[in-house]
């Protein structure tokens, strides 16, 4: 067995236990707070269950193997640079407004969440350079792709203990608005 199939359960085991993190949160913080707290939650544990089945790699074969057959395959890096590009922009777009109607204590967690879509996306996508760049061993075991991975999902269940912990309806210094 290979570091990264050693790794796999407890990637997914990490995705689980943010998600529930998230959950938390959501019960416990107002609106919107609270849909975006229950967005990353449905999100981490998709992703969690995509990573424990192997899915969007699977999807990604299943493409590159009707891509051969249909004749298209040679020309597949135009396709994939112009996919990239397109769900970049997208998950930019998603992201810019997502932060712009939420609390600063949800800023980080978003921009991880989006790093772990975004990242799923670009490993289905493979291209070479950046598999090359994904996939390199920096020492026995360890890849950038399970650091940047491992790193998004602590920074996303880091974010939501530190959250549970902090007011849920931040208080207004009436006093201060009077004078």
């Amino acid at each position: 067995m290979t570091s990264p199939e050693l790794l796999r359960p407890f990637t997914v085991f990490a995705y689980l236990l943010a998600a529930i993190f998230c959950g938390i949160c959501a019960l416990r913080w107002e609106k919107p707070a609270r849909g975006a707290w229950t967005g990353m939650m449905i999100l981490l544990t998709l992703l969690g269950i995509s990573k424990q089945w192997n899915l969007i790699p699977q999807w990604a074969q299943s493409i590159r193997d009707a891509a051969w057959l249909q004749g298209w395959y040679d020309l597949r890096q135009i396709f994939q640079t112009v996919f990239i590009v397109i769900i970049l922009l997208f998950l930019l777009a998603w992201f810019l407004a997502i932060l712009r109607n939420s609390a600063w204590q949800l800023w980080l967690p978003i921009a991880a969440t989006t790093l772990l879509i975004a990242l799923s996306i670009i490993r289905a996508v493979s291209l070479h350079a950046i598999d090359l760049f994904l996939y390199q061993e920096l020492s026995p075991g360890v890849q950038p792709n399970s650091l940047i991975e491992l790193g998004a999902i602590i920074l996303v269940g880091g974010s939501a203990i530190i959250a549970f912990f902090l007011p849920a309806k931040p208080e207004i210094d009436t006093n201060a608005l009077t004078h």
